[in-house]
């Protein structure tokens, strides 16, 4: 997840401006939220990682959700679902990439 404004008045209660937070980004791409270049996805999460990963995801406000999903669905039409995120945890999570993609 990305330090933008939309996530620090969701953890710290207040915007921010460019005074209050630096955000370094040398790419000229917006920030995005979700496993946008990593090597590690949630099925490569242990017992513990993936259940904070859960709590962590459903305690984040609607818009980061759905970025994040959206990235999940997206590796998912290359590797497979199977390859990125447990069945169990895209019920928990209420992720449906037939709807995620068609959004």
């Amino acid at each position: 997840m990305e330090l933008d404004s939309l996530s620090f008045r969701h953890f710290f209660g207040k915007g921010c401006n460019g005074e209050d937070v630096v955000i370094v980004n040398k790419d000229p791409k917006p920030l995005i939220h979700g496993f946008n270049e990593t090597e590690w996805l949630p099925i490569d999460f242990c017992p513990l990682g993936l259940k904070r990963f859960e709590e962590e995801y459903l305690f984040l406000p609607e818009s980061i959700q759905k970025q994040i999903a959206e990235s999940l669905c997206k590796i998912a039409e290359v590797r497979g679902m199977e390859n990125v995120v447990p069945k169990e945890t895209l019920k928990t999570l209420g992720i449906d990439c037939k709807e995620t993609v068609s959004r």
